[in-house]
C-alpha cells in the first residue's frame, strides 16, 4: 500500500455487531506481509482492537505514515491499540511515522496509539503525541515480546483521563504488562506525558528488563514515579540519559523504584520534585549508582534520594537530608554540580551541561571511557560526572575561585547580545575574543571592570568558544547563537 488514505472507516460499530470488531481500516488475520508507505489512517474506529491497522502473526512495515485521531473501544485490559493493534506478529516502524490524538477509550483499553500483545515491534524515527488510554500505555503498551525504540519522541500522551477515566493510569507514554522479554529505549525522548497513577513516561513490569540508553525524559508526571516507575520484580537499566524537571504529587519525582533490580551509570537526575519524599529518586527496593548526579530535587523530605542505595562510586549527591546514600570513597556529597539549564547542546536529546567551577568535572570513573549522551568523547582522560561530558578544560573549585571568581557570561544562549560582567576588583586589562568550534578567531573583545555588552548577531548560530585574559590568568567559556 503506497499513499493510501484510511479515513473514517469502522469495524463493529456502526451495525452494533462488534464481533470482535477488530481493524477499523485494515485487518490483516494471518501471517500475510504488508508494506505500507507513505499515506494515512485518519478517524477510523473499531469497537474492540486496532482503530486504523490489526496485523496477525504476520511481517508489518510502516514507513512514512500518519495515525490521526482513530480509537479502539475495547473494554478489556487486552483490548486497545487506538492506531494498531499488533496480535502475534513482527511490526516495524520507520521514518518519521506519526501517531497523533488516537485512543484506547474502552473502560480498560490500553495503548492509545499501539498495542502489541505478542511478537517483535521495532520504532525508528517516530513521533508520538497525544495519543491516550484509560488503564494503560498512553502511547504503547506492550503485553508481551521485545520492543526496540530508537531516535523517537513521545510528548504528551497520557493515561489521565483524554480518553476517558483512568483506571488505574500507569505508563503516560509506555507501560508494558508481560512477565518476560527485553525492552530498549535509545536516543528518544520522552516529555510532557502524564499518568494518574504511576510512571508518567515509563512503567516497567515484573520479569522485564528494559534499558533506557542515551534518552531525556522531563516534565512528565504522575503520583508516583514522575518519570519511571519500576514495578516489583522488574529490571531497569538507565546509561547516558537525563532525567529532569518530573514531578510526583506523591513520591519519586523523577525515578520510584519498587522493582528487582535498578542500576544508573553517567545519568543527570535533576530539577525533578515529588509532594513527599525522594524528590530525585525514591527508591523502596534497592538502587545502584555510578558515576551519577542526583541534584538540585525537591521535595518534603529525601529531596535528592530516599530509600535504599548502593554505591558503585564516582557519584555526586548534592541533598542527602536523610542519609539514603552510602558514600563510597569517590563519591561526592552536599556538592553543588553547577547545571546549566536542560537544552540542545549537541546530538539529538537534550541536556544539562555542566558550568565552570562544576566539581563533577574529571570526577567520573577513569576507567569508563564511553562517550556521553549526545556521543561526545571523554575530553580530558577522565570522565566527568553524570550524563554530559564537558569539552572544555573546566577550572577546579579552587581554581574557579583564583583565576575568575565573579566573571559573568550572560545570557546563555543568546540570540543577539552577551553580556560579560568583570569584577571591580580585578587590576588590569582584560581582552578576550570569540572562536568558533574550527577554531577560527571571529570576533575580538575589549573589556574593562563592570558590565560590558558584546554584539553577535553578525555570528551564524552554533556553538563558540569565549577566550578571556586577565591578570590572573586566561578563562574558557563555552557559548551558544540560537
Amino acid at each position: 500500500m503506497t499513499d493510501v488514505n484510511l479515513d473514517g472507516n469502522e469495524a463493529g460499530v456502526a451495525t452494533g455487531a462488534g464481533a470482535p470488531g477488530n481493524g477499523g481500516g485494515l485487518h490483516i488475520s494471518g501471517d500475510s506481509e504488508v508494506n505500507i508507505t507513505g499515506g494515512t489512517s485518519s478517524n477510523n474506529i473499531a469497537a474492540n482492537e486496532g482503530g486504523g491497522l490489526w496485523n496477525g502473526a504476520g511481517v508489518m512495515t510502516i514507513d512514512g505514515t500518519n495515525f490521526n485521531g482513530n480509537s479502539a473501544s475495547g473494554a478489556m485490559a487486552a483490548n486497545g491499540g487506538g492506531a494498531i493493534f499488533n496480535n502475534a506478529g513482527t511490526l516495524t516502524i520507520l521514518n518519521n511515522s506519526e501517531f497523533n490524538g488516537n485512543l484506547a477509550d474502552g473502560a480498560s483499553g490500553s495503548g492509545g496509539a499501539l498495542f502489541s500483545k505478542l511478537g517483535t515491534v521495532t520504532i525508528i524515527d517516530a513521533i508520538f503525541d497525544g495519543n491516550s488510554a484509560n488503564r494503560a500505555g498512553g502511547a504503547i503498551e506492550l503485553a508481551a515480546g521485545n520492543l526496540d525504540v530508537l531516535s523517537s519522541t513521545f510528548s504528551n500522551n497520557d493515561v489521565d483521563g483524554t480518553a476517558g477515566t483512568a483506571a488505574p493510569g500507569n505508563g503516560g507514554a509506555f507501560h508494558i504488562t508481560g512477565g518476560g522479554g527485553t525492552v530498549n529505549f535509545t536516543e528518544s525522548t520522552f516529555t510532557g506525558n502524564a499518568a494518574a497513577n504511576e510512571g508518567g513516561a515509563l512503567w516497567n513490569q515484573n520479569g522485564v528488563t528494559m534499558n533506557v540508553m542515551t534518552s531525556t525524559i522531563d516534565n512528565n508526571s504522575a503520583a508516583e514515579g514522575g518519570g519511571i516507575y519500576n514495578n516489583s520484580g522488574a529490571i531497569t537499566t538507565i546509561m547516558l540519559s537525563t532525567i529532569s524537571t518530573n514531578d510526583a504529587s506523591a513520591t519519586g519525582g523523577g525515578i520510584q523504584n519498587d522493582g528487582a533490580s535498578l542500576s544508573l551509570n553517567a545519568v543527570t537526575v535533576a530539577l525533578n520534585t515529588a509532594t513527599t519524599t525522594g524528590g530525585g529518586i525514591q527508591s523502596n527496593t534497592t538502587t545502584s549508582l555510578t558515576n551519577t548526579i542526583v541534584a538540585s530535587n525537591a521535595a518534603s523530605a529525601g529531596n535528592d534520594v530516599a530509600g535504599t542505595f548502593v554505591s558503585n562510586d564516582y557519584n555526586l549527591i548534592f541533598n542527602d537530608d536523610l542519609n539514603a546514600f552510602p558514600a563510597a570513597s569517590n563519591d561526592r556529597e552536599s556538592v553543588d554540580p553547577m547545571l546549566g539549564s536542560l537544552q540542545n547542546n549537541g546530538g539529538t536529546t537534550e541536556t544539562h551541561e555542566l558550568l565552570m567551577g562544576s566539581q563533577a568535572y574529571n570526577f567520573g570513573n577513569p576507567a569508563d571511557q564511553f562517550a556521553d549522551q549526545i556521543g561526545q568523547a571523554v575530553f580530558a582522560s577522565i570522565r566527568d560526572i553524570g550524563a554530559f561530558e564537558a569539552q572544555l578544560e573546566l577550572l577546579s573549585i579552587d581554581d574557579f575561585g583564583n583565576v575568575n571568581a565573579g566573571i559573568i557570561l550572560y545570557p546563555n544562549p543568546t540570540s543577539g547580545k552577551f553580556s560579560i560582567k568583570i569584577p571591580e576588583n580585578m587590576i588590569g586589562e582584560v581582552t578576550g575574543r570569540i572562536v568558533s568550534v574550527t577554531g577560527k578567531v571571529v570576533k575580538q573583545i575589549n573589556i574593562s571592570s563592570g558590565i560590558n555588552d558584546v554584539t553577535v548577531n553578525d555570528l551564524a548560530s552554533g556553538m563558540y568558544i569565549v577566550n578571556l585574559n586577565t591578570p590572573k590568568g586566561s578563562v574558557t567559556k563555552k557559548l551558544i547563537i540560537k
